[in-house]
C-alpha cells in the first residue's frame, strides 16, 4: 500500500518546479521628480494651514492631475496638460498670497507685542525703582523718627534736671529767707526789748537759740544773759560791749543773708529760665516727632500703593509674555509654512520646466530645506490627503 502523503509530496515538487520557471519581476525605476511632485500635491491638498481661496475640489483635481500633466516632460505635454500646469501655478500663487498675508499679519502682531512688552518691562522697572526709593525713604524717615525720640528723651531729661535745680534753688532761697525773717524778728523784737530793759525769759530763750544758729561764741552766749538782766543804766562797760557785739552780729548777719538771698534769687531765676527752655525744647522735639512720624506713615502708605502697582505691572508683563509666546508660535508656524511653500514653488518650477533630456544629478537632489519640507508634507498629508491625490 502506498504512503498517504505521496500525493502531497508530488504536488509540492510540481509547485516548486512551476515557481522556478516564472520570470522575475523587473525592478521599478523611481522617478527622481516624484518627491518634488509630492511637495506640490501636499500644498494643494492642505486646506487647514494655507486657507486657499480656491475650492478644495478644484485643488484636489489639480493634485490628481499632477502625474498626468506636471510629471509629463515639457516636450510631450498637450494643450490640456499645459493648461493644467498653468492652472496649478495660478493656484499656487493664490495660496502664496493667502499665506503671505497671514505671515505679514503674524509679524505685525509680533512687532506690536514686542513694543508692548518693552513698554511693560519699562513700566515694571520704573515701579520697582519707585519701590526701592520708597524703601530708602522709609528707612531714612525711621532713622529720623528714632533721632526725634532720642531728642525727646534728652529734652525730658534736661527738663527734669532743670525742674530739680529750680526746686533746690527755691528750697535754699526759702531757707535763707526764713532765717533772715527769724533773725530780723528776734533782733527787732526780743533783743531790742531786752536791751531797753524789758526783761522776759522767753525773749532770752529765743535770743540764745537764734545766736546759737548764727554760730556765736559760747563766751558771748554765757555773758549775755547777766548783762541783759540788768537795767540799761546799771550795765557796766563790759555788759554794754557784749550787747553791742550781739547787735553787730545781727547786723552783719542781716547783710550776709541779704547777699545770699540775692544769689539764690538769681539761681532761682536761672532755673526758671532753664525749665522754660527745656520745656520749649521738649515741645519742639515732640512736634518734630509728630511731623516725622506723619511722613513715615505717608511713606509707608505710598509704598503700599507702589507695591500694588508693581504687582500689577509684573502681572501685565507676564500676560504680555504669554501673548508674545503665542504670537511667536504663530509666526514660527507661518515661517515653517513659508519654507514649505518656497520648496513647493521651487519644485513646481523644476517640474514645469522638466525636459525629456536626463537632468544633471545635482538638479534631482533635494536640498536640506526641501528635504525637511518634503518630510513635513508627507507627514502632514498622510491623514489629510484623499487617495485620489496620491502621486
Amino acid at each position: 500500500m502506498a504512503p498517504q502523503n505521496s500525493g502531497k509530496i508530488g504536488m509540492k515538487r510540481a509547485a516548486v518546479s512551476h515557481q522556478g520557471s516564472m520570470p522575475k519581476r523587473q525592478k521599478e525605476t523611481k522617478d527622481p521628480f516624484a518627491a518634488k511632485a509630492k511637495i506640490v500635491a501636499g500644498v494643494l491638498n492642505d486646506s487647514s494651514r494655507h486657507e486657499a481661496q480656491v475650492p478644495a475640489d478644484v485643488r484636489r483635481m489639480l493634485a490628481a492631475a499632477i502625474p498626468h500633466a506636471l510629471l509629463v516632460v515639457i516636450e510631450e505635454r498637450q494643450i490640456m496638460q499645459i493648461t493644467m500646469v498653468e492652472r496649478i501655478g495660478e493656484v499656487l500663487q493664490e495660496i502664496s498670497a493667502g499665506y503671505a498675508a497671514k505671515y505679514d499679519e503674524a509679524r505685525c502682531v509680533v512687532d506690536s507685542h514686542v513694543a508692548e512688552q518693552q513698554a511693560c518691562e519699562k513700566d515694571r522697572d520704573a515701579k520697582l525703582s519707585a519701590v526701592a526709593d520708597a524703601d530708602l525713604l522709609i528707612e531714612t524717615t525711621r532713622n529720623a523718627v528714632d533721632n526725634a525720640e532720642d531728642e525727646i528723651t534728652r529734652a525730658e531729661a534736661e527738663e527734669t534736671k532743670a525742674k530739680c535745680g529750680h526746686q533746690e534753688a527755691e528750697v535754699a532761697h526759702q531757707k535763707v529767707e526764713q532765717q533772715r525773717v527769724k533773725c530780723q524778728a528776734v533782733f527787732q523784737g526780743g533783743f531790742m526789748a531786752l536791751v531797753e530793759g524789758e526783761w522776759s525769759h522767753d525773749h532770752l530763750v529765743e535770743l540764745k537759740s537764734c545766736l546759737t544758729e548764727l554760730g556765736v561764741e559760747v563766751s558771748l552766749l554765757m555773758g549775755l544773759p547777766p548783762a541783759l538782766a540788768k537795767k540799761p543804766e546799771d550795765r557796766s562797760d563790759f555788759d554794754r560791749m557784749l550787747v553791742q557785739s550781739v547787735e553787730t552780729v545781727f547786723k552783719e548777719k542781716a547783710i550776709v543773708l541779704e547777699q545770699e538771698l540775692l544769689v539764690f534769687r538769681e539761681a532761682v531765676d536761672r532755673m526758671v529760665a532753664a525749665v522754660s527752655d527745656a520745656g520749649a525744647s521738649l515741645k519742639s522735639a515732640q512736634q518734630r516727632h509728630v511731623e516725622i512720624d506723619a511722613r513715615l506713615n505717608k511713606a509707608v502708605e505710598a509704598k503700599d500703593v507702589l507695591m500694588k502697582q508693581s504687582k500689577e505691572a509684573k502681572a501685565a508683563l507676564q500676560a504680555k509674555n504669554r501673548s508674545m509666546t503665542a504670537s511667536l508660535g504663530t509666526q514660527t508656524r507661518a515661517e515653517h509654512i513659508r519654507v514649505e511653500f518656497d520648496a513647493a514653488m521651487d519644485a513646481f518650477k523644476d517640474l514645469k520646466a522638466r525636459s525629456a533630456s536626463p537632468p544633471p544629478e545635482d538638479e534631482t537632489k533635494l536640498g536640506p530645506d526641501v528635504e525637511q519640507a518634503v518630510q513635513q508634507a508627507m507627514d502632514h498629508n498622510q491623514e489629510t490627503a484623499p487617495p485620489a491625490c496620491d502621486v
